[in-house]
């Protein structure tokens, strides 16, 4: 049972599958609060702009471990005719697991800004949270983001069965404009243009379910093993009451 613990039995037995959003339903749609001129453009490539990205950051092959940390990276460019403050948000953020909740977290970092961007764990995320704000982005310009799920360390069956989904969103507000109080907030003012982008995909049965985990074939292969063990018994048993009955009779 301790090798369950390992993360590449934990894998096997339980890999974890972050499910699908709302989002990957339907295409990427501006929030009612944006500005009429639609400056921020997506690219999942660097080369191909638009305003959505084929599939979520973390399609349906994303599973994680504990111990693991998978990274994405999305383009953004600020298409306005000026300059502008990027901010991107972790919204829609939910678990089945509590555990799962408090131990998966996401990140978001500029390339090559210097700094290193904020991070929040799913539990801490709730409807919105802001993972980096005040980047300056001048018309035209394009900045590299690279977004990271990092699962913390969970033992024997925490995280089992559980997934997660989440989407981001990005803002951009005219650098003109005087900033807010907080820039940390998650409101969008007048004037704001905001998109947003599906984080997570289908599970492996493209079900909204819970995802497989493989928990049905350890119990298969347990069962496995305990009959074989009973047969090895019984063998032995009856190699020893036929070496008896050959003694009796000798």
């Amino acid at each position: 049972m301790r090798a369950m613990t390992t993360p590449a039995n934990w894998a096997r037995a339980a890999g974890l599958v972050l499910a699908a959003s709302l989002l990957v339903l339907a295409p990427m749609t501006v929030t009612p609060a944006q500005a009429a001129d639609q400056a921020i453009m997506l690219s999942a490539d660097g080369t191909n702009f638009a305003r959505t990205i084929p599939g979520p950051l973390f399609d349906s092959s994303f599973r994680i471990v504990p111990g693991d940390k998978i990274e994405r990276i999305i383009w953004l460019r600020n298409d306005g005719s000026t300059a502008g403050r990027l901010r991107f948000d972790l919204i829609k953020a939910s678990s089945t697991d509590p555990q799962l909740a408090a131990h998966l977290e996401l990140a978001a970092r500029p390339e090559p800004v210097a700094g290193a961007g904020s991070s929040s764990t799913i539990s801490r995320a709730g409807k919105c949270v802001v993972l980096r704000h005040s980047l300056r982005l001048n018309a035209g310009e394009t900045v590299k983001l690279r977004v990271s799920a990092k699962l913390g360390n969970l033992s024997g069956q925490q995280g089992q069965r559980a997934r997660a989904t989440f989407s981001f969103r990005a803002v951009l507000t005219d650098a003109a404009a005087p900033a807010p109080a907080d820039a940390a907030t998650c409101a969008l003012a007048t004037g704001d243009d905001a998109v947003d982008i599906p984080g997570t995909g289908d599970d492996p049965e493209g079900q909204g379910g819970l995802p497989i985990t493989g928990a049905g074939a350890v119990g298969r292969f347990t069962a496995a093993g305990a009959g074989m063990i009973l047969a090895g018994a019984l063998i032995a048993a009856l190699a020893a009451w036929r070496r008896r009955r050959k003694e009796e009779t000798a």
